[in-house]
């Protein structure tokens, strides 16, 4: 996680200069939205450890994919979910 170590980073330093959900309708929305993702970023993250442990004890196989498939689709609706937030939150301010 990049994305989670700029996450951190960026809400600590909103938090430390005083900004929360109640300082305007812009960062409302801008700490639910990113939270709401960094959230299913963190899911996502763990999700595809799993299926990695498991795809190395070799529990997947060519007719057997299901598990892999689907967490391939979660991450990129994650991904394509961000390429849609990002402009929203950092440059339509």
């Amino acid at each position: 996680g990049g994305f989670v170590g700029v996450k951190l980073g960026e809400y600590a330093q909103k938090m430390a200069s005083g900004v929360d959900l109640s300082t305007n309708t812009f960062y409302m929305f801008y700490l639910f939205l990113t939270g709401f993702h960094f959230l299913h970023v963190v899911v996502g993250m763990l999700a595809l450890g799993y299926l990695w442990v498991k795809t190395r004890r070799g529990c997947y196989g060519s007719h057997d994919c299901h598990a892999l498939e689907t967490g391939a689709a979660f991450w990129h609706m994650v991904d394509l979910l961000w390429i849609v937030l990002f402009p929203l939150v950092y440059v339509m301010r």
